[in-house]
């Protein structure tokens, strides 16, 4: 009886360690590339879709828990803010991929909030959403995160071009900056002492956004008040950027092999002086599970910098939530940087960051700043409600483009 009992829990820990989330994806509504929102009391149906594909040998055993967070992204512990009972689906449902695509066996689509499922999200602000072993909730395979937000109040903004005297520039285009100032006012069933600023998130960089505070002037932003309800948030020194680079790994007959090259060239250059093309607003596009061409590949992205380049260089994009991690940093050899990433079958938006020796990270040295480059940006106005113990509540939002 012990060894059955041994056998058992050694199945299943094996299982949970072999079990690998893959091609992890969560938008609005039913555009992949889309910003994930969800906008309370909506006139028209507003949901979060989350899809990714599992490798494991057998059928898993899966949850999804869904966490109010406060602005900084962490989860709350506030049990009134919890949403028990409500926050998690149980035992979501798979799909078997066709047995000819490599790369995964199980696929998981699903909306929320839907009639099947329990989940509900009652407060508007940050959110995230953790998938899980189904029965050990501990065990997390995964994250994502999202917005969910209440358009009570009306925002008009607008984008400024700035040109910076202030110091002289080796390159004129560094000089190159935006600026979005956003004005409301703040109806009577609001407090404007609770007020607490306005956040700015361009394309999906949803953790390297900028928050500009009612009460702290600074580099990044500063704000106007005419001591009763009328606001003004300026988030300050954006730089424009250049277009994603993209790769685009559909076309089975070019991409035929399991080892690929992200890009047709093989090598790429700086594109600090290139002009980009169009891309997703940093967001991705996947193939269909049910698609026979639908695999995995091994994508090798290979860039050669200038000569005597010594710096490090880090590989961003949809794929990596657009977040410098130490496993994307490229290896050097004989002046070509190079980093291989398994990924499905897809258009991804992508680019290169450098780390110099202080340990700055410039997200500009290869890939260029212009006015021209189309950005989009999220805002949205935060307010610190006093219900429920106090929580960071999101009472109105808007999108702007950025346009040449």
């Amino acid at each position: 009886m012990r060894l059955i009992l041994f056998v058992i829990f050694f199945i299943s820990t094996l299982s949970a360690q072999d079990l690998e989330i893959k091609s992890l994806k969560y938008f609005a509504n039913t555009e992949q590339s889309s910003f994930p929102l969800i906008e309370i009391n909506s006139k028209s149906e507003s949901f979060l879709t989350i899809e990714f594909d599992v490798q494991a040998d057998q059928y898993p055993n899966l949850s999804i828990i869904f966490r109010f967070c406060n602005k900084d992204w962490t989860p709350t512990t506030n049990s009134f803010l919890a949403n028990l009972g409500n926050n998690t689906a149980h035992n979501i449902d798979l799909e078997r991929i066709p047995f000819i695509n490599r790369g995964a066996r199980y696929h998981f689509s699903g909306r929320f909030p839907n009639e099947k499922d329990p989940v509900t999200f009652p407060f508007s602000g940050k959110w995230m959403f953790f998938i899980t072993k189904g029965d050990d909730t501990s065990v997390i395979f995964e994250s994502g995160k999202f917005y969910v937000v209440e358009n009570l109040i009306t925002l008009k903004s607008k984008i400024d071009l700035n040109i910076l005297s202030d110091k002289n520039y080796h390159l004129a285009d560094l000089s190159k900056r935006l600026a979005i100032t956003s004005r409301f006012f703040l109806d009577e069933e609001f407090s404007s002492f609770n007020l607490e600023g306005v956040e700015f998130v361009q394309n999906q960089k949803l953790t390297n956004s900028i928050f500009v505070k009612k009460t702290i002037m600074s580099e990044e932003g500063y704000f106007t008040w005419d001591a009763d309800r009328s606001f003004a948030f300026t988030a300050k020194n954006i730089f424009p950027g250049k277009s994603y680079r993209q790769t685009d790994l559909r076309d089975h007959n070019f991409f035929n092999r399991a080892d690929v090259s992200a890009q047709r060239e093989f090598l790429e250059q700086s594109r600090f002086f290139v002009n980009g093309e169009n891309d997703l607003f940093g967001g991705s596009i996947v193939m269909n599970y049910r698609n026979l061409n639908a695999d995995y590949l091994n994508v090798t992205f290979s860039i050669r910098p200038s000569e005597n380049f010594n710096e490090e260089i880090y590989l961003v994009g949809a794929f990596t939530d657009w977040e410098i991690r130490a496993e994307n940093r490229l290896s050097e050899s004989r002046g070509i940087f190079s980093l291989t990433k398994e990924l499905k079958r897809g258009i991804y938006d992508y680019q290169y960051v450098v780390k110099d020796e202080f340990g700055n990270f410039d997200w500009l040295k290869l890939e260029g700043n212009v006015f021209e480059t189309k950005r989009e940006y999220h805002v949205f106005v935060f307010y610190r409600d006093p219900k429920f113990g106090g929580y960071d509540r999101i009472i109105g939002f808007t999108k702007i483009k950025s346009k040449k």
